[in-house]
């Protein structure tokens, strides 16, 4: 009767071990997360997701990139390079794909992670840390990351950016992006996205959907509020 018992106890031992893990932000202090745990927090947590990056060759047609033909009348080049098969060629045959990682940057336990990164082992928060940590954030704001350095030439409207990024709600109003930056990195770019705060993003709403549609450029992603919520508080 005692196996079958120890048995019992192991299984719900390795279950606990397991929602643990997979929550590692509600089981310890930010200071204590193990660099794969940062890492999780940065591209696959409730904060960060993958999404995929859709390109149409209908939008660079139907827009023209602002002037008023496609891509090949106009002589310009997708903005993932190529052509033919690889890039916008073939008559929109071809659909080219990438990933990119979408972070609230403006959430605490983004924040929180990308501190933890630049420390190795105990560590005591400087005062630029404390400051970061704890300041009021004015604005919601959104990364995104993995975007080819090529495509650098193709986002230098930012105004085109901001107006084509939304935060879609279900029941209240979509929140439009108020400013965009455009960030390059050695091999990508980096967007960061800043929106209001004045009707504020609420639990209860369930989902909220970020998504940008600048001309062939297709980005969404969807984030569950429920699990965004951190030390009893929505965090965004």
């Amino acid at each position: 009767m005692k196996k079958p018992l120890l048995l019992i106890g192991v299984f719900l031992l390795l279950i606990y071990s397991t929602l643990l893990a997979a929550d590692f932000w509600k089981a310890k202090e930010y200071k204590d997360w193990k660099p794969k745990e940062v890492q999780k927090m940065l591209t696959k947590s409730p904060w960060a997701k993958d999404a995929t990056v859709r390109f149409s060759m209908q939008g660079v047609s139907a827009r023209g990139r602002g002037s008023g033909g496609s891509a090949s009348d106009s002589g310009q080049r997708s903005p993932i390079g190529g052509g033919g098969g690889g890039g916008f060629g073939g008559g929109g045959r071809s659909r080219p794909q990438l990933k990119v990682s979408i972070r609230w940057a403006s959430a605490l336990p983004i924040k929180q992670a990308l501190i933890r990164s630049r420390h190795e082992g105990d560590f005591e928060e400087t005062a630029q840390d404390k400051a970061h940590l704890t300041q009021i954030e004015k604005q919601y704001v959104v990364a995104v990351s993995g975007l080819p350095g090529r495509m650098e030439r193709f986002l230098q409207n930012t105004d085109h950016i901001k107006q084509a990024t939304t935060l879609k709600r279900k029941k209240n109003a979509t929140i439009q992006a108020q400013s965009v930056e455009v960030v390059p990195r050695e091999q990508f770019i980096e967007l960061y996205f800043f929106f209001s705060r004045s009707n504020p993003i609420l639990v209860n709403e369930k989902n909220v959907e970020f998504k940008m549609e600048l001309g062939p450029i297709k980005i969404k992603r969807k984030f569950k509020l429920k699990d965004m919520v951190f030390n009893d508080k929505l965090e965004l």
